[in-house]
C-alpha cells in the first residue's frame, strides 16, 4: 500500500493502472463460458502433444479474446516444453496442433532448453520460418535467449558483447525480420539495414546507460502516409559532448533517402544533475537544426495537389494536409514516474518483472496535432509461475489501486484504460491492464509535453 501510494502522490498518476487492471483483468478472466467443445479439444490436444518424444509436459488453457465486447471470441494457449534442446521436435508439434480446437484461435510455444553451445528458445512451432530463424540465431556464441513468434522477437546477449558485435551476428539470420536485442545497458532495435555502422560505434564507444533504440519505420515499411522516425534515447554523463559526437554521426539509412532522420534524447544522469539536463538533436545534424521536413512517405499522397495515392481512385479530392514532422522532446521526470509506477503496482503482485520504457508522439492538451512527447512504461508480470488462480494477484492490486481512487476512462480490444484525476506536468496521466498468456500486462503513459 505505502508503495502504491507514495507512486500516486509522486505521478498521481497510481489510479490509472490500477483501475486499468481492475476492469481489464475482470473481463479477461470473468468470462461466459468457452465454446462448446473447446474444452474436450483442449484436452485431446495436450494429451497428444504429451505423448510425443521428448515433450515432458503441455498444458493449456481457454481465454476471451475481450469478454466484455466479443464474447464468442476465443484463443486456445498451449504452451509444450522439451527436455531437449532439439529443435526437431517442432514439425511433430505442428502436425499434431494442425486440427486446431473447437470454436478457438490456437496459439502455440514451444519452450526448448538451453543446449550445448544452444541457447534456450521460446518460438511459435506452428510457422517453419520463424523456427528456422530461431534455430540460427540460438547458435551465436553471444546469444543467451530467444523469444521468436510473429509480431515481435527479443535476443537476449552477453553483456560482455558490443552492439556491432551483437548485431553482426544477429542481423545476416534475420530476413525480412526485425528483432530487439537486450543486455544489461539497454535495449537495441534491428533489422536489415539499421542501426547503421555510424551509429553502432557510438553506441559502443561512448559511455551510454539506459539505452533505448527504437527503430521506427523505414518508407517501405510505413503502414501510413506519414513514417515514424526512429529515436535514441538514453542515460550519459556529459550530454553536450555526447551530443557534439552524435550531431557528427552518419544516419546511413536517411542519408539514403531510405527513412527519416533518427532523432535523439541524451539525459544527464551525473550525480547533481539528477536527469533534469538533456539535450535533443538529430543524427549528422548540427545542434539547434530545425526537425526534417522527411517524415512523408515518397509517393503516398500521389502527385502534388491532386490528394490522390496509388489505390485511390476517388478524383479531384482536395490534398489532406500532412502533419508536422515529429521532433521528439526530453521527457526525463515523466519517464521515471511512468517507470516508478509500474515498478510499484508489479511488485504488488511479488513475482519480478522487467519493465522497459520508450516514447511516443502525442497531442499535447487543447490541441490535435500529435507534435508532442510522452513517456511510456510497460511491463508483462509472469503470475502464473506463481500464481495457479491470476485472480489473486488481480485482487492484491485491484485492492490497493481502489484504495487509491482510481478511475476507469474507457476500454477497446480487452485492453483497460485508466485516467488520473488532475496529473500534473510530470505525473502519469493514465493506464492500461489486460490478461495477456503471459501474465498480466501494465502499462502507464505520462503527461503529453511539448
Amino acid at each position: 500500500m505505502r508503495d502504491i501510494r507514495r507512486a500516486v502522490r509522486r505521478t498521481t498518476a497510481a489510479g490509472l493502472v490500477a483501475v486499468a487492471a481492475l476492469v481489464s483483468l475482470t473481463a479477461c478472466f470473468d468470462s461466459p463460458p468457452p465454446p462448446d467443445g473447446s474444452e474436450a479439444a483442449l484436452r485431446k490436444l495436450t494429451s497428444a502433444l504429451e505423448r510425443l518424444p521428448h515433450v515432458v509436459s503441455a498444458s493449456g488453457e481457454l481465454r476471451p479474446v475481450d469478454a466484455k465486447d466479443h464474447p464468442d471470441e476465443w484463443l486456445a494457449l498451449v504452451t509444450v516444453r522439451s527436455d531437449t534442446a532439439d529443435l526437431g521436435g517442432a514439425p511433430a508439434v505442428r502436425e499434431r496442433a494442425a486440427a486446431g480446437v473447437t470454436g478457438t484461435d490456437l496459439v502455440v510455444t514451444l519452450d526448448v532448453p538451453r543446449g550445448d553451445g544452444l541457447a534456450p528458445v521460446r518460438v511459435d512451432p506452428t510457422d517453419d520460418g520463424l523456427v528456422a530463424v530461431a534455430d540460427r540465431l540460438r547458435r551465436g556464441r553471444l546469444v543467451r535467449s530467444v523469444t521468436l513468434d510473429h509480431d515481435h522477437g527479443t535476443v537476449e546477449v552477453r553483456d560482455s558483447a558490443t552492439w556491432s558485435e551483437a548485431v553482426a551476428l544477429v542481423r545476416p539470420l534475420l530476413g525480412d525480420r526485425r528483432v530487439t536485442l537486450h543486455n544489461d545497458r539497454g535495449d537495441v532495435g534491428v533489422d536489415a539495414t539499421r542501426p547503421g555502422a555510424a551509429l553502432l560505434h557510438v553506441l559502443d564507444t561512448a559511455a551510454l546507460g539506459e539505452v533505448s533504440a527504437w527503430l521506427g519505420d523505414t518508407y517501405a515499411t510505413a503502414r501510413t502516409p506519414v513514417a515514424f522516425r526512429a529515436v535514441l534515447s538514453a542515460a550519459v554523463r556529459d550530454p553536450a559532448a555526447t551530443a557534439a559526437v552524435l550531431e557528427r554521426t552518419a544516419d546511413e539509412a536517411a542519408d539514403a533517402h531510405l527513412a527519416p532522420r533518427t532523432a535523439f534524447i541524451l539525459r544527464d544522469r551525473s550525480v547533481d544533475g539528477e536527469g533534469r539536463g538533456s539535450v535533443e538533436g538529430f543524427l549528422g545534424l548540427p545542434l539547434g537544426s530545425p526537425t526534417p521536413d522527411d517524415s512523408d512517405v515518397p509517393g503516398a499522397r500521389g502527385p502534388a495537389g491532386t490528394g490522390r495515392g496509388p489505390d485511390d481512385d476517388a478524383p479531384n479530392r482536395p490534398e489532406d494536409p500532412a502533419p508536422p514532422p515529429w521532433t521528439p522532446v526530453a521527457v526525463v521526470a515523466q519517464t521515471a514516474a511512468v517507470r516508478g509506477f509500474v515498478e510499484a503496482s508489479a511488485r504488488t503482485t511479488g513475482v519480478a518483472a522487467d519493465v522497459t520504457t520508450s516514447v511516443e508522439q502525442c497531442a499535447p492538451a487543447g490541441t490535435s496535432a500529435m507534435s508532442g512527447t510522452r513517456a511510456v512504461a510497460l511491463t508483462v508480470v509472469p503470475v502464473f509461475t506463481r500464481y495457479d488462480d491470476p485472480q489473486v494477484p488481480f485482487d492484491a492490486v485491484v485492492g490497493q489501486w481502489r484504495a487509491a481512487g482510481f478511475r476507469t476512462s474507457g476500454r477497446a480490444m480487452g485492453q483497460d484504460f485508466f485516467s488520473a484525476p488532475s496529473p500534473g506536468p510530470e505525473d502519469v496521466a493514465s493506464a492500461s491492464i489486460r490478461g495477456t498468456a503471459d501474465g498480466l500486462s501494465l502499462g502507464a503513459t505520462s503527461s503529453c509535453v511539448g
